[in-house]
């Protein structure tokens, strides 16, 4: 909640407003719901921090280096400390990253030589933890072998654990409106490993709603503008 505070306080957003979306954001029922099953998407507590810095580099562009700026530092921090939060989130942010100095190439902001070196620079920091975190498991398994109780991935599962919008605004259980109770139960029947820890609760819902709509509406008064010019 200080996280997801502080991050929203960044964004010049109402001190009532950032309390309350704070509060709802430490207590989504996805944490809940997921419980102990998968510790390491719990630790979602790292991503308004995530978002932050990758606005700050969109906005600059510059590459990391060491000095006593705050931003700086902060994202220093932050490339050190994803990767030991786990790899979910820290795969997350290196797509995004991409993005982020591809528009810039695209856009002409960065030539493509400075695109990469951009990258490159944030990359070497989030690969040299991850490979120091994950070290010890390959160690380990040199020694000793294989871990037989861990679950073997299939490529199919990618698609059924992938994040679909659908399960955003599908609560767990609906009891007292039949007409999405069953369309509740026609979903849930052809997903038997259907985990519906992904449902954003009404306030969560009302606020997606109003985000997709403001990008949309932007998104058509670009169009616009791009059209007249």
């Amino acid at each position: 909640a200080l996280i997801c505070k502080y991050v929203m306080r960044e964004f010049k957003i109402n001190n009532f407003i950032a309390f309350l979306g704070s509060v709802c954001y430490a207590f989504l029922p996805y944490r809940f719901l997921r419980s102990t099953n998968h510790l390491f998407l719990s630790a979602y507590y790292f991503i308004p921090i995530i978002i932050l810095i990758l606005y700050w580099i969109y906005s600059n562009g510059e590459m990391v280096k060491i000095s006593r700026d705050r931003k700086n530092i902060l994202i220093i921090l932050v490339l050190i400390i994803t990767p030991i939060s786990g790899i979910y989130y820290a795969f997350f942010m290196v797509f995004f990253l991409f993005m982020i100095f591809l528009f810039k190439f695209i856009d002409k902001e960065l030539t493509l030589l400075k695109s990469l070196k951009h990258f490159i620079s944030y990359m070497v920091i989030l690969l040299s933890v991850m490979l120091c975190t994950v070290l010890p498991k390959f160690i380990y398994t040199l020694k000793e072998g294989r871990n037989l109780e861990a679950p073997i991935r299939k490529a199919y599962e990618s698609e059924l654990y992938g994040l679909k919008i659908t399960r955003l605004f599908l609560p767990v259980e609906i009891r007292n409106i039949k007409i999405l109770n069953k369309f509740y139960e026609d979903y849930t029947s052809h997903l038997p490993q259907f985990e519906a820890t992904e449902y954003l609760g009404i306030i969560g819902i009302i606020g997606f709603s109003m985000l997709i709509f403001i990008i949309l509406k932007k998104v058509k008064i670009k169009n616009d503008i791009l059209l007249f010019l």
